[in-house]
């Protein structure tokens, strides 16, 4: 992903700070658990019912 669109993505997603966060955590494409990593962001489902 080019640094342009990361950047882009990321201006786009200021107004959701919830997915901001849930982007910038998973933007390094390694695995995260989210029962663990998701009390950082006070959410331990980020997609919704189906998960990602």
């Amino acid at each position: 992903m080019s640094n342009s669109l990361l950047a882009e993505i990321k201006t786009q997603l200021k107004k959701a700070p919830t997915q901001l966060k849930v982007f910038n955590m998973l933007s390094d494409k390694r695995w995260h658990c989210r029962e663990h990593e998701g009390k950082a962001i006070a959410s331990a489902q980020y997609a919704g019912g189906g998960g990602i």
